[in-house]
């Protein structure tokens, strides 16, 4: 006698484990039939997680029709046959990319179902596989803060990322007279890193710079003359806060004695002060570029034209790459007060920040307007940038009008009295 039920089951497992953030994984997915009886009409369905991105499969039994990949949040794979004989059992194997900035776990479900009876279903769907990710901090962390700053010194190329935040402090040693110049490079392909000097108070802002000049990726420089002997701190933040893989970058300090005459702080043009001895990554990425790209650093901004609205967005996809932003220059007199005005589209958010004519920051910043008057003539530059992690799409997703306007100058008009000489 042959039964009309089958007993189906699947398990799964991965490999390696942990797995870093921005790597392969593999999957196991085992599946069979106890039986008795054949299963007819038989599907394995697997949920990937928002976590990874599917790749290819490395090896299935070859009576499956599939996978049928449909992507989507979350994206599933289906494999489909006409029948399981009992006693069949088999494995397949697929793998996926773990995105780069997953931190934690990954949990992937899988399920096996068919027409045929199957009186004991607790084997069909098992406990999802729980894969846990690692981001392997650099040798000097934790410097998250300016009373943990790591040392910088010359001659010595130090290499960080930002695993497990957006910060890092760097504290320099200095003395009086010498001119000091911080320099980043870019390495991994979702960094962007940005310079802010502080006093040895660790709050007071000296200076800032994003993409100094000459740059070949999305790098920063700050040079300045140390007026005491002490301790300077150096900010290190990746822009919009992206952390976790593919944002390694490498900095490097170097001392000049100071033979000629400087302001106390001044940006230096020297792109070729150092060469990257590793492939440098860096990148912004366009999916659906606006009318104004390529307009991701401040040496590539598009004027603003007063008075007219310029759509925008931020298609630079943080999974994978720096997130994007916008520059634009405009000229403007002394005494002139321009108000600059974002409106985004719902969800996201914007950062904006002025700077001088050779990029460096003048610590001027709002959310979705400013208003600045102008101490000196000349040509600065407004940059926009998403203020959350991970804002990204075309226009009408991640995208904000922007409007560069003059305002208007009001007058006082005294009243004149005139005096009867009778």
């Amino acid at each position: 006698w042959v039964g009309t039920e089958a007993d189906l089951w699947v398990t799964k497992s991965d490999s390696p484990g942990p797995v870093s953030a921005g790597t392969p994984l593999t999957y196991y997915v085992s599946y069979g039939n106890d039986g008795p009886a054949d299963a007819q009409n038989v599907c394995i369905t697997d949920t990937l997680p928002d976590d990874v991105t599917y790749v290819d499969v490395l090896s299935q039994p070859g009576r499956w029709d599939g996978p049928d990949y449909a992507p989507g949040s979350p994206a599933t794979l289906t494999w489909c046959r006409a029948t399981l004989a009992a006693g069949e059992s088999d494995t397949i194997v697929f793998a996926v990319m773990v995105n780069p900035d997953v931190v934690g776990a990954i949990a992937n479900s899988v399920v096996i179902a068919s027409d045929t009876s199957d009186p004991a279903m607790g084997n069909n769907a098992p406990p999802p596989t729980v894969s846990s990710t690692s981001c392997e901090a650099d040798a000097y962390e934790e410097d998250d803060t300016s009373e943990a700053a790591a040392g910088l010194s010359t001659g010595v190329r130090q290499f960080h990322n930002f695993c497990d935040d957006d910060t890092d402090w760097l504290a320099v040693q200095t003395r009086a007279g010498y001119v000091y110049t911080v320099t980043t490079s870019s390495v991994g392909q979702r960094a962007d890193a940005f310079l802010a000097l502080l006093k040895s108070d660790g709050s007071t802002l000296l200076a800032a710079n994003d993409d100094y000049q000459g740059t070949e990726d999305y790098s920063s420089q700050i040079a300045w003359k140390a007026s005491v002997n002490g301790i300077y701190y150096v900010r290190v933040t990746n822009r919009a806060g992206l952390f976790s893989g593919y944002t390694e970058y490498e900095v490097w300090l170097e001392q000049k004695e100071g033979y000629f005459i400087y302001l106390p702080m001044m940006l230096q043009k020297s792109g070729t002060a150092s060469v990257a001895e590793v492939e440098v990554l860096g990148v912004i990425e366009h999916t659906c570029a606006d009318d104004y790209e390529t307009d991701d650093t401040w040496q590539l901004a598009q004027p603003a034209e007063l008075g007219v609205w310029q759509e925008h967005s931020f298609d630079s996809d943080p999974t994978w790459y720096a997130a994007d932003k916008d520059f634009v220059w405009f000229e403007i007199k002394q005494r002139q007060t321009f108000v600059f005005t974002v409106v985004p589209v719902e969800g996201t958010e914007t950062l904006l920040e002025l700077w001088d004519e050779d990029g460096s920051a003048l610590n001027v910043e709002g959310s979705d307007q400013l208003v600045w008057t102008a101490l000196a003539g000349g040509r600065y530059y407004l940059s926009v940038s998403p203020l959350t992690p991970y804002t990204y799409g075309c226009a009408e997703a991640a995208g904000y009008d922007l409007l560069v306007e003059m305002a208007p100058r009001w007058e006082i008009y005294l009243p004149i009295v005139v005096r009867s000489s009778r």
